[in-house]
Order: C-alpha cells, then sequence, then structure tokens
C-alpha cells in the first residue's frame, strides 16, 4: 500500500479493491477521519496497542483453540453490545458481536475493538476473539471499582 499527504491535508491511500474479481484494480481512497473509518479484518494482524502486553490484559485466543466454544450454545447481539476491552494497559471500546459458550465455564467473546494507530493518526477496527473473563472485557461504561 501507498500512502500520500496532500497539500489540502487530506491524506490519499493506494489500495486494491475489489480484489476477489479477475484482474485486481488498484484506486486512490481519500482519507479523512471525519467521514470514513478504518478496519483490519486480517485476525493476525497486530495492532501498536498489542506491541506491549501488559498484565490484565484480555487474552486473544489464535486459531483452533477453544473449539468447544463453538459448537455449544451462542448469543449473538445485534447489531452489537459495546463493551470495554483492556489491550496494552488500557481500557479500549469495542463493539461485542457474539458470546460463544464452551464446557465449565468458558467463553469466546467476538469483538470489533478500536486502537489507535500512530502511524495512520487514526482509530483502526481490529476483530478479535478473546477468552471471556470480566478482568479483561466488561459493560461499556462499567463501575470500575466492581469491574477491575
Amino acid at each position: 500500500m501507498q500512502v500520500r499527504d496532500l497539500p489540502d491535508g487530506r491524506r490519499a491511500l493506494l489500495t486494491i479493491v475489489n480484489a476477489r474479481r479477475p484482474g485486481v484494480r488498484m484506486a486512490w481512497v481519500y482519507w479523512d477521519a471525519d467521514r470514513m473509518s478504518l478496519a483490519n479484518d486480517w485476525v493476525q494482524a497486530r495492532a501498536t496497542a498489542e506491541a506491549e502486553p501488559r498484565e490484565g490484559d484480555a487474552r486473544a485466543i489464535a486459531a483452533g483453540e477453544m473449539a468447544d466454544c463453538f459448537t455449544g450454545d451462542h448469543t449473538a447481539f445485534w447489531p452489537h453490545r459495546d463493551v470495554e476491552v483492556r489491550v496494552g494497559g488500557l481500557w479500549q471500546r469495542g463493539a461485542m458481536r457474539c458470546l460463544y459458550r464452551g464446557r465449565e465455564g468458558r467463553a469466546v467473546a467476538a469483538v470489533t475493538v478500536s486502537l489507535f494507530e500512530p502511524g495512520w493518526g487514526a482509530w483502526v477496527g481490529y476483530k478479535r476473539l478473546y477468552e471471556w473473563d470480566p478482568l479483561g472485557i466488561r459493560p461499556a461504561g462499567a463501575d470500575l471499582v466492581t469491574q477491575a
């Protein structure tokens, strides 16, 4: 991907569009933080905030881990439930889409968490699967004394 800063203050990104169709096309996308949001759907992509895990951070699970949770009961939240996820030692806003339940009270939360990327100067949404733990994931606006 190429990035170009324009004289009017906008940032332009050269990116692939319609990649699933034959004949990959590229286009410049103009970045304006007031009208556009960025999402990184590649689960393996690590955000800057995730580079240095801190004690108490929510634990992202790897593919195939906690597989029993995906064959049991689940609750989907439409369009989502606002949550806060502890990443990089800080509580970050997130949107929980589903809670998958496994054996012995284990659960996995499917969350899109918003993390600030200094290189972009913008918030980016990352899709994550986290092991459910009330110390690392909580309802948005929860009382810090009772939840942390």
